[in-house]
């Protein structure tokens, strides 16, 4: 049985899944499961997929689709699901499968910092939105409305016992998982607190940097009120 099953769900990720892969064969573990759930790409991102030796799942939709179908032919008992824009450090796989472990949790988030660009003004930007976000999940942590994103791991019998992530939201599926776990008695933790794993900054870069940071905002506060964002009731995913 693999230590850890990876579920990456994928659209038209040519340009980012390369570095991803590539991070992951990094860490240097023999026995890890990757699976990449295509959403019916046009690139070369189940081709890119392919080539780094990973199980391509055709058939995906939005992310908690994909996410869930990938969670179905896991062989893990860890579930660790990524997002494709997303770097992991060398080393820190490892180490967040044994604090998962060693702390024995259900369900577990991740820090993160933006991947760099070449505007050291807007670095600063990013960095300081990401801060925030850091700082609010581990503020989070231990109540009854814990957030995480783009980097989660789950026990697979309590992704089961929650019946997963829900389809049914536009914004938010990610963190409803970890309040549903934890309204189910489970136990929740945010890892490797001295790390991060790195996420592109695209969506600020596509709507503009504080029309983002702005409306996200907005949309965890809503969530911190018990409003969860459905299918027509906002635009997220492209």
């Amino acid at each position: 049985m693999p230590i850890a099953s990876i579920i990456i769900p994928a659209k038209n990720e040519a340009d980012y899944l390369p570095k991803l892969l590539g991070s992951i064969v990094n860490q240097r573990i023999s026995d890890l499961e990757v699976i990449v759930v295509d959403a019916n790409s046009t690139d070369r991102t189940p081709h890119i997929a392919k080539k780094f030796k990973c199980v391509v799942m055709s058939g995906g939709g939005n992310p908690a689709f994909s996410r869930n179908l990938g969670a179905k032919y896991a062989k893990s008992n860890i579930l660790i699901f990524v997002d494709a824009d997303v770097i992991i450090p060398k080393g820190y796989i490892m180490k967040s499968i044994n604090e998962f472990k060693r702390r024995k949790l259900d369900v577990a988030g991740s820090l993160q910092k933006p991947i760099l660009t070449k505007s050291k003004y807007k670095n600063k930007e990013y960095e300081f939105y990401y801060k925030i976000a850091n700082d609010w999940m581990k503020f989070a942590e231990d109540g009854k409305k814990p957030c995480m994103q783009n980097y989660m791991m789950f026990r697979k019998d309590v992704f089961a016992e929650i019946g997963g992530f829900k389809e049914n939201l536009e914004f938010g599926e990610d963190s409803k998982a970890a309040v549903d776990a934890v309204i189910a008695g489970r136990k929740f933790g945010i890892i490797n607190k001295k790390s991060y794993i790195f996420t592109s900054t695209r969506r600020f870069e596509k709507t503009g940097s504080k029309k983002h940071a702005l409306k996200c905002l907005g949309l965890n506060i809503a969530r911190v009120f018990g409003y969860e964002w459905e299918k027509g009731k906002v635009k997220y995913f492209d």
